[in-house]
C-alpha cells in the first residue's frame, strides 16, 4: 500500500473510534498512562519550594496552619509536650541559655522542623544571652545568611547578620527550612476533629 493510499485509509477511518482503528491497521501503535486519581495536599508537597519574596523565602508549608495542626487532637499535643519535656528534664541550663528559652527552642522544633537562636551582644561584642525566637514568625533571607522577623501587625525586622542560629529537621524536597515528622500523619489527625 503506498503512503498516499494509507493516509486515505486513515482519513476514512476518523470517524470510526479509536479502538477499531487500532484493530484494522496493526502497524498503528498507541500507549496510555495510568487512569486518573486523586491528588491530596501533600502530593503537592514534592513540587513545592519555598518562594523568594525578594527579601526573604517563604516557608513550604503555613506555619500558622502546623501550629493549629499542632493542637488539633489532645493525643496529638500531648505527644509533642511529652517530647518537649523529655528533652528539658535532660537540659543542664547555662547562663546564656535559660530553662525556659530551651523549652521553647525544642517546642518550636517539634512542632514546626525549625528552631531559632539569636545571640544577643553586648556593648563590649561579648555574648550577653542567647534568646528564643519564635519559629512560626522567623523567616531565612534570600541570602541564606540573613533572618527576618515577620509578625503579622508588626514591621518586618532583620536579625542582624551571622547572630541567628538555624536549628532544622532536614526535609528531602528542600534545604531551606525544616519540616517536623508529624506532617505525614496530619491528614489523620484532621480526620478525627
Amino acid at each position: 500500500m503506498s503512503r498516499r493510499n494509507r493516509k486515505k485509509s486513515y482519513n476514512r477511518g476518523a470517524g470510526m473510534g479509536f479502538e477499531q482503528a487500532l484493530k484494522s491497521d496493526p502497524a498503528l501503535n498507541a500507549f496510555t498512562f495510568d487512569g486518573p486519581y486523586s491528588v491530596s495536599g501533600f502530593d503537592l508537597l514534592d513540587n513545592m519550594y519555598c518562594a523568594d519574596n525578594g527579601r526573604w523565602y517563604e516557608t513550604p508549608v503555613d506555619f500558622g496552619g502546623l501550629a493549629r495542626a499542632s493542637r488539633q487532637t489532645s493525643w496529638h499535643q500531648s505527644a509533642l509536650y511529652f517530647k518537649r519535656n523529655a528533652l528539658n528534664g535532660c537540659f543542664i541550663p547555662h547562663r546564656l541559655l535559660s530553662r525556659q528559652a530551651f523549652s521553647a527552642l525544642a517546642l518550636d522544633w517539634f512542632v514546626f522542623g525549625n528552631a531559632y537562636v539569636e545571640r544577643r551582644r553586648n556593648r563590649l561584642g561579648g555574648t550577653l544571652a542567647l534568646r528564643h525566637a519564635l519559629a512560626k514568625y522567623t523567616r531565612r533571607g534570600i541570602d541564606l545568611d540573613t533572618y527576618w522577623y515577620t509578625e503579622p501587625g508588626r514591621d518586618d525586622y532583620a536579625f542582624r547578620r551571622g547572630e541567628v542560629c538555624h536549628i532544622i529537621n532536614p526535609d528531602i524536597n528542600q534545604e531551606i527550612y525544616g519540616m517536623p515528622e508529624y506532617i505525614g500523619a496530619l491528614l489523620s489527625a484532621s480526620l478525627s476533629r
